[in-house]
């Protein structure tokens, strides 16, 4: 995504529609600061690989959020 990352887009769409659910999907192993600020304004945070088990597993715990 050129001009922002991840978590500036999480925090953009939080901002702009705070009760959205957000599962965040990153390739990267985030450092724990960012791992943090994704888990207060996220549903989940996944880290790829992910399989369609796992992830129909987080849909289903946040459903009731949604």
């Amino acid at each position: 995504m050129p001009g922002m990352n991840g978590i500036e887009l999480v925090r953009t769409v939080r901002g702009r529609c705070p009760t959205i659910g957000l599962v965040v999907m990153t390739a990267y192993e985030p450092n724990r600061e960012d791992f943090d600020a994704l888990m207060h304004i996220s549903a989940a945070l996944l880290c790829k690989p992910v399989t369609a088990a796992k992830l129909l597993e987080v849909f289903d715990a946040h459903r009731e959020t949604v």
